[in-house]
């Protein structure tokens, strides 16, 4: 499990920040492998008295780690290797944990989890205000990005909805502008309130040629979420012109 661990968060990193994995394997096709992982968090979960324990590692009392047990891997694992699988989905919930929605957003995405269910709560996510403020902005702009990988309506409407309000987070604004305009066509009548998120922000779209940004380590700085807005108004502007010019209303 181990081993394999590494690999699925390796693989659910990419999931996350839309890049192409950096190892592919057919572990998956292994004969059985699905069934054994929902016996051993089953029998892991039953093991602790019925309840998932927390990943906390700890020091014992001559500084050596105490590690979890390796079973709290297997909702990444499960998840990242059977994307879509009913039972991956509850292991997902089972294992989530309320003070940590970071962690169960990955596991949604990386299972490509758009249940009702999965979307209600990407959508409490976007709109909670509890706790730190610095921690709500980061879960929030989380949620938006995953939001839009689902593109459904409802998550369509949250994201209208909390544009529509006073956004002064850069990097939570570059989630929302890319999330709705993932979105296609219904995207087009937010275009004007994008507009102004981007001219708020300073991430202006002209018509010059818009290069490429550099390493994805750099995704979090201001000058990549400015791009980032660029770049999906841009997908955007270009969309409006193609559907005017084949005369789609």
């Amino acid at each position: 499990l181990g081993e394999i661990s590494i690999y699925t968060t390796a693989t659910k990193n990419s999931i996350r920040w839309k890049q192409i994995p950096p190892l592919r394997r057919s572990i998956h096709e292994v004969p059985g492998l699905r069934d054994f992982l929902v016996w051993r968090w089953r029998k892991g979960v039953e093991d602790s008295g019925g309840r998932v324990p927390p990943w906390d590692p700890d020091i014992d009392e001559n500084d050596n780690w105490i590690l979890p047990p390796n079973w709290l891997t297997i909702p990444q694992i499960i998840a990242v290797l059977f994307p879509g699988d009913s039972a991956a989905h509850e292991i997902v919930w089972e294992a989530h944990d309320p003070s940590q929605p970071i962690t169960t957003i990955a596991l949604l995405d990386a299972g490509d989890f758009c249940t009702p269910k999965a979307i209600s709560y990407r959508i409490e996510v976007l709109f909670a205000k509890d706790g730190d403020e610095l921690f709500a902005i980061i879960d929030a702009a989380d949620a938006a990005r995953s939001l839009g990988m689902c593109r459904t309506e409802r998550g369509l409407q949250a994201l209208a909805q909390l544009i529509d309000q006073k956004v002064s987070d850069l990097g939570l604004a570059s989630a929302l502008v890319e999330s709705i305009v993932a979105h296609g066509p219904e995207a087009i009548p937010h275009r004007g309130r994008l507009g102004e998120i981007a001219e708020h922000f300073g991430a202006f779209v002209t018509d010059e040629a818009i290069e490429p940004f550099p390493h994805p380590l750099t995704f979090h700085t201001p000058d990549a979420q400015r791009y980032r807005i660029r770049v999906a108004l841009r997908i955007l502007d270009d969309l409006i012109a193609f559907r005017k010019r084949e005369g789609v209303d």
